[in-house]
């Protein structure tokens, strides 16, 4: 079970591009993901359907607010390059 709850945060983890520095709202979003996928394992595991759906609604808002840092930080590097054109 250790083992299964540390490969879901890793994966979660693996999500946010290494390249970039993530910004605050892609790394909570990423540990809300993981929160909700061991949330919804340990629901389905010990048949506790609240927890379970609990999991899934943390997931769901962990993938907006993770989607929502990647589109700042893009929008971002976008203004950055468009700022470097100009000097040029």
């Amino acid at each position: 079970m250790v083992r299964s709850l540390i490969e879901l945060i890793a994966n979660a983890t693996k999500r946010i591009k290494v390249m970039n520095m993530p910004n605050k709202d892609e790394v909570k979003g990423a540990f809300e993901r993981a929160k909700g996928s061991v949330k919804e394992a340990v629901g389905s595991a010990v048949g506790n359907e609240s927890l379970e759906r609990e999991g899934e609604i943390d997931q769901a808002k962990g993938r907006v607010r993770q989607e929502l840092g990647e589109a700042r930080r893009k929008v971002g590097e976008k203004i950055e390059e468009l700022g470097e054109s100009i000097k040029s």
